[in-house]
């Protein structure tokens, strides 16, 4: 037996009483299922309300069958409620009332796309903060969406009536100049923004396009083959000015600079952190060259006029390690045997120069047991690390000795 949709003729009712006619439990939550209802289940792009069924917070709203079924935040215990009882019930009208606005919204948006561009909506998906649809083009300029903005807005600031048609089946709705065919074959439900917009939608409403307050397109993108728009409407448009004003004057205080100079302004922080960045870059170059030069200056003899620089570097980052390596195995018959400790492991890196012909990787594996650790690479230069940091410097003293017997 279907369920009485209340919210089809009153979007606004918030309280009702409706009888138990079923009740299950899933997955360790309790659903119950009322004669009628006011509360919306997910549907159509547009998300489930919540609020309370006879003091229980309803946390889902699902159909099934074309039965509506009430999800409670309730895992323990037998059914709520007595069979046939009459329960109390409050939809939370916040949540609804964000809802109509973004739904009848999106009506009215996709309805400026098609009149202005003849781009077909495919989608339509809302969000807890924002909400997207699909359209069928895939090359929207900013010129066509502030076209289509302006004529959503100017629908809502002429407050046009909402209003609802039934009609029996698809065809006899086919009468009406819908923007595309219902997906229903019976009993199908339409929503016109008086003249402007006609679409089957079981969705809740305002009275008015002006309730929607303002419809705003923050951002657009092509996707699979078209393109997806977000935007915001009523409340949540407001709530979004609000923050990106707070952003925009708390700038402007910082930065000494008009709210529209702002790009600018931060394109020219941009180039000098850039240029900061590239200073500092060449003055750590050039200081990790001359460490590199004084450590190979420092370094073990081998025989065959070799170098071996052997040494723990404590905490240094393992970037600067790798740039020392580097520096140094510049040097010709070098061999390059460093280590680290991050975060309480220790780190092994080993490079020779390319004027060198033993095996790093091998010597790496003979000596990553003492940490407990893992690792590899390349004959000319090797990495790893394991947990047991202390054992750092005797692992270096162990390969430092197996370089010098190849």
């Amino acid at each position: 037996m279907n369920t009485e949709r209340l919210f089809h003729e009153d979007a606004y009712q918030t309280a009702f009483t409706g009888r138990v006619r079923d009740q299950l439990q899933r997955q360790e939550r309790w659903a119950v299922e009322l004669d009628r209802t006011a509360f919306y289940a997910t549907a159509g792009g547009q998300p489930f309300d919540t609020g309370r069924l006879g003091g229980y917070p309803v946390v889902d709203v699902t159909e099934e069958d074309e039965r509506i079924l009430h999800w409670l935040d309730l895992t323990s215990g037998g059914p709520p409620f007595t069979q046939g009882a009459e329960v109390q019930a409050e939809i939370d009208w916040p949540r609804r009332f964000d809802h109509m606005q973004q739904h009848s919204g999106q009506h009215i948006l996709s309805g400026a796309f098609w009149r202005l561009l003849e781009a077909e909506t495919v989608s339509f998906h809302m969000g807890q903060e924002s909400s997207t649809i699909d359209l069928e083009a895939a090359d929207l300029t900013a010129q066509d969406v502030a076209r289509v903005t302006r004529l959503a807005n100017q629908v809502l600031w002429e407050n046009r009536p909402i209003r609802v048609h039934w009609a029996d089946t698809a065809e006899e709705a086919g009468r009406l100049p819908l923007r595309k065919p219902p997906k229903v074959l019976t009993g199908v439900r339409v929503v016109e923004v008086d003249g402007f917009d006609f679409s089957a939608c079981g969705g809740t409403h305002p009275r008015s396009a002006g309730e929607v307050g303002v419809i705003v397109t923050r951002r657009w993108e092509r996707y699979k083959g078209g393109s997806r728009v977000e935007f915001l409407c009523g409340g949540r448009a407001l709530r979004d000015y609000e923050q990106q004003n707070a952003v925009g004057w708390e700038l402007n205080r910082l930065l000494s600079v008009a709210v529209p100079e702002l790009p600018q302004a931060v394109a020219r922080l941009q180039e000098q952190a850039a240029e900061s960045r590239r200073s500092w870059e060449k003055a750590r170059t050039a200081l990790l060259e001359r460490e590199a030069d004084a450590l190979w200056r420092d370094g073990e003899l081998l025989a065959g006029e070799g170098r071996l620089v052997r040494l723990n570097l404590g905490d240094r980052p393992m970037e600067e390690t790798k740039a020392l390596a580097g520096s140094l195995c510049r040097h010709p018959l070098t061999v390059a045997l460093l280590g680290t400790v991050s975060g309480g492991r220790a780190q092994l890196l080993f490079q020779r120069s390319a004027d060198l012909t033993s095996d790093l990787n091998q010597v790496l594996r003979s000596v990553l047991p003492l940490l407990d650790g893992r690792g590899g690479g390349q004959p000319s230069v090797a990495q790893g690390g394991g947990p047991k940091a202390e054992a750092l410097d005797e692992a270096l003293r162990a390969a430092a000795e197996d370089v010098r017997h190849r």
